[in-house]
């Protein structure tokens, strides 16, 4: 199965403004390959010397593909002075604060788009609509911005 798993379809991380999209689709990949839950978390190494091996090739292939799709200027973030890849789940906190933390002009930015949000209407679906403006409340309370609870 795991064979059988192509890459392609995730691009390769070099700028601030690719981290959303790459990140949702790394994660994707990441569960693909069984991979994700060494990498979200910092993981205990299991006793039992067949699921050691196990548990080590699901290192291994979340770091070589986090090596493979993230710019070699990058690189820095996901390796030790050595040029050894770090831990799975430290190269992704690494990047998710490099590049996942807003800065104060993308929560601006966020936060203008809301204040100059269309009134909801019935001639568009107002689930779509609700939605649309949630997830926009969500991302600039998410970037650092109070906004009061009774919005």
């Amino acid at each position: 199965m795991l064979d059988k798993t192509n890459s392609d379809s995730v691009p390769t991380l070099s700028t601030i403004g690719q981290y959303p999209d790459w990140a949702g689709q790394m994660k994707g990949y990441l569960v693909m390959i069984g991979s994700w839950d060494v990498t979200s978390t910092d993981p205990t190494s299991p006793t039992a010397s067949a699921d050691l091996k196990e548990h080590q090739q699901k290192i291994q292939r979340a770091q070589g593909i986090l090596l493979m799709k993230v710019n070699r200027s990058l690189h820095r973030l996901l390796e030790d002075d050595n040029g050894n890849p770090l831990q799975p789940h430290v190269m992704w906190s690494a990047l998710k604060a490099q590049f996942g933390t807003p800065d104060a002009a993308a929560v601006w930015y966020k936060f203008e788009a809301l204040i100059h949000m269309e009134r909801l209407s019935d001639r568009k679906p107002i689930q779509q609509q609700f939605d649309q403006l949630v997830n926009t409340v969500k991302e600039v309370s998410d970037g650092g911005l109070k906004l009061a609870d009774n919005l």
